[in-house]
């Protein structure tokens, strides 16, 4: 007996047109099958429907190549479409589609699972481009595909390749490079003004030495941390770098508050019974080195005259004629601590605005958010496809039967080859 086409008989005589999907994705292979939408014309042996025509033509014209009567292997991890390096259109896997009609061949019932990579792993996404390999020009002249190890373990643990071009800089990233660059600029001058006292360098550095140890001190550190602070803010700049730039958004805060004390203390000092304060400190704070110190730097002797509470050297004694030191040193003082205060103060709004626009800022230095690769967590490894893989690798392709030949389906045969 001559073989006959597995084609299943049909329930109700009508059927929808066999039709084969393919995509990048999935490749839906359906059974040939006649197409009897023809009703009024069922009965007339004479008569063929063209679209039973070209649907036969083109099931007969593929050569029913897509039958296997090997017997069912179950698919292997190693034959996966995961690992196939070729084509993407030969990686596909061969299911059939989920939106079938209640008139389809299987009365609705897939011959394969539904397959697919986005349906099995959503939560996963596969290894970046970047990360894979990375163009480089060799000293030949010659571009091939290098990527040192240093690079991609950076970019595996998402700290970038460095500083992107300046063209391509967002606006907020010039705010704030702008900003951290005049936190750099009051930092080190104040920062210079500390150093000229402490070495000595600037006129009557001897008196504010003396007189104004505390303030001297708290300059000293609120410029080391406004110079610290800029120079972790131009970091995470440069580098792109959130992680650098939130520690520069907290270091703006204690600076801010070193600068606070810096002009508090000054203030008070500068507006609450100055002269009485120096009186004060003459006879109980002041060594006789201090005094000694202040002397020489003012060209004076005494805190009222050379007889009152005098250091004496070659050029203060008791009938020198030398005024007394309160007077020069007063307003000294008054110049010094004036100064100090108002230029602190004056430098604390700013200092607010740059801890403004470092907050709105920092969060956009780049166009995209973090370095545009995916994070570790979220890549797709061969251990995601093994256990993906030993969920569905029970899953195998139904046995094909034969259909009996009956009346219906050799007249409808014959119908065919006579017409054709």
């Amino acid at each position: 007996m001559d073989t006959v086409p597995l084609t299943p008989r049909l329930e109700d005589g009508r059927i929808q047109r066999a039709s084969t999907t393919r995509s990048s994705q999935t490749c839906v292979a359906r059974l040939p099958s006649p197409n009897y939408t023809d009703d009024k014309h069922s009965q007339d042996l004479g008569y063929v429907s063209p679209s039973r025509a070209s649907s036969f033509r083109s099931t007969l014209s593929r050569g029913l190549s897509f039958i296997s009567f090997r017997p069912p292997i179950a698919p292997s991890f190693l034959s996966l479409p995961f690992f196939r390096h070729s084509d993407p259109e030969t990686n596909t896997l061969f299911s059939v589609s989920s939106h079938t009609t209640a008139s389809s061949i299987d009365s609705g019932r897939t011959l394969v699972l539904g397959i697919g990579t986005t349906d099995k792993l959503t939560q996963k996404w596969p290894r970046p481009q970047s990360l894979r390999a990375k163009r480089d020009t060799e000293p030949h002249g010659a571009t091939g595909i290098k990527f040192s190890h240093e690079a991609v373990s950076a970019l595996s643990e998402g700290l970038g390749l460095g500083v992107d071009k300046a063209r391509q800089w967002p606006c907020f990233k010039w705010f704030l490079l702008l900003s951290e660059i005049t936190i750099f600029v009051y930092g080190a001058v104040a920062m210079i003004f500390a150093l000229s006292i402490w070495f000595r360098t600037s006129d009557h550095a001897d008196v504010m030495y003396v007189a104004d140890y505390d303030i001297l001190i708290l300059i000293t550190l609120a410029a080391s941390i406004l110079l610290l602070t800029a120079m972790v803010g131009l970091t995470g700049t440069l580098l792109n770098s959130r992680p650098i730039l939130a520690v520069y958004n907290l270091l703006l805060w204690p600076a801010l508050i070193a600068m606070l004390a810096v002009g508090y203390t000054g203030y008070k000092r500068f507006s609450f019974s100055l002269d009485r304060k120096l009186n004060f400190s003459w006879s109980k704070y002041y060594t006789p080195l201090g005094r000694l110190l202040i002397q020489n730097s003012l060209r004076c002797c005494g805190f009222y005259s050379p007889l009152h509470e005098a250091t004496p050297s070659h050029r203060c004694y008791a009938r020198t004629p030398l005024p007394g030191c309160k007077g020069k040193l007063y307003r000294f003082e008054r110049k010094n601590l004036g100064t100090i205060w108002g230029a602190t103060f004056a430098l604390v709004f700013l200092h607010l605005i740059n801890v403004a626009i470092a907050l709105l800022c920092s969060n956009h230095v780049t166009r995209t958010f973090g370095k545009g690769i995916t994070p570790r967590q979220y890549r797709l490894t061969a251990l995601d496809v093994q256990d993906d893989a030993q969920k569905f690798s029970k899953v195998v392709r139904p046995e094909m039967s034969r259909v009996g030949s009956n009346g219906t389906y050799r007249e409808d045969r014959e119908q065919v080859y006579i017409h054709e």
